[in-house]
């Protein structure tokens, strides 16, 4: 079971000069703490004019940061926004990032959430869809091949040699992460991770995301997964997002509080792969029955949770 954190750079109002200055080097210092904890994954958003939720516009900076910062982290894009970025220069950053890194980068892609982030590139809210699988079949082979040329119907890339060529052949691992049958079945096909996600469509955590994140919905999930991977299916590593977790004796009595705001039940709360709350023990019991039951293996959390979390890790370390 392989366990990371999961940056937004969330920075609430009011602002004061040097505030952003400070996220990113606590963040930066955080990375490093995670990395002797014994995390294996640091996740990055890419996000755009999203105040105060996510001030993580770049994330091939911060990362590239971290590479410098760590030894045995790996380094993950969670998610590209394939939407807004052409897929030559995504793969000329992931390559640079895997190489100075000496080999550790994992790149998710994904499609943008809302009118505020595609607008502003000239990206039409009703196409990002077919805009970012014209951009999935666009890039891969930008990896591999020493000439390629791509004709979509969103991009139109002449004969190139892309360079430079990543250090992991032929790609470094990449995930799709959906909550919807389609993004699922496209993900099952041609990544190497999946996650599976609550349907975040609404871009807030709140009462219209609880109803996907529940077990059924995920036992939903993981069969449109199973039947488009078919035989690669037991060659995919299924993530989860834990959007929310904490360390606690009382496990009902939050999820009687916190399970209206999302819509569901308290033991539906419970039983969600995007919910993680008891005591140590209990969480080690529930990430166990999570990859039993869904094979889940690879566990996603937000970074304000690392340090609470470690003795979850450690119990989990090889298992």
């Amino acid at each position: 079971m392989k366990f990371g954190i999961f940056y937004e750079h969330q920075l609430p109002r009011p602002w004061s000069d040097g505030d952003e200055h400070r996220l990113l080097k606590d963040a930066l210092d955080q990375v490093q703490l995670a990395d002797r904890l014994g995390y294996d994954y640091l996740w990055e958003v890419e996000h755009h004019f999203l105040e105060e939720y996510s001030h993580s516009s770049a994330p091939e900076v911060f990362l590239a940061a971290a590479s410098q910062r760590t030894k045995q982290i790996r380094l993950a894009h969670g998610i590209i926004q394939l939407t807004t970025n052409h897929p030559a220069r995504v793969a000329e950053r992931v390559s640079t990032l895997d190489l100075i890194s000496g080999g550790r980068v994992e790149f998710g892609i994904g499609e943008g959430s809302s009118i505020t982030e595609l607008h502003p590139f000239g990206r039409r809210f009703r196409d990002k869809r077919s805009v970012w699988e014209d951009a999935v079949r666009a890039i891969i082979p930008m990896f591999k091949s020493e000439a390629w040329e791509y004709h979509g119907e969103h991009f139109d890339f002449p004969l190139r040699n892309v360079l430079p060529k990543p250090y992991q052949k032929p790609h470094p691992p990449f995930s799709i992460a959906g909550g919807g049958r389609r993004v699922l079945s496209l993900a099952a096909r041609e990544a190497d991770i999946v996650g599976l996600n609550a349907n975040l469509y609404a871009g807030v955590i709140d009462q219209r995301v609880g109803p996907s994140a529940t077990p059924a919905a995920t036992d939903e999930k993981l069969g449109w997964i199973r039947e488009a991977a078919g035989d690669r299916f037991d060659d995919l590593e299924l993530q989860t997002r834990v959007h929310i977790a904490t360390i606690t004796d009382d496990p009902g009595s939050f999820a009687e509080l916190m399970a209206p705001a999302l819509g569901i039940s308290p033991d539906d709360a419970l039983a969600s792969p995007h919910v993680l709350a008891g005591s140590v023990g209990q969480c080690v019991e529930t990430l166990l029955m999570w990859r039993e039951r869904w094979g889940l293996s690879y566990i996603a959390i937000s970074e304000d949770a690392m340090v609470e979390f470690a003795p979850v890790v450690d119990a989990l370390a090889g298992v």
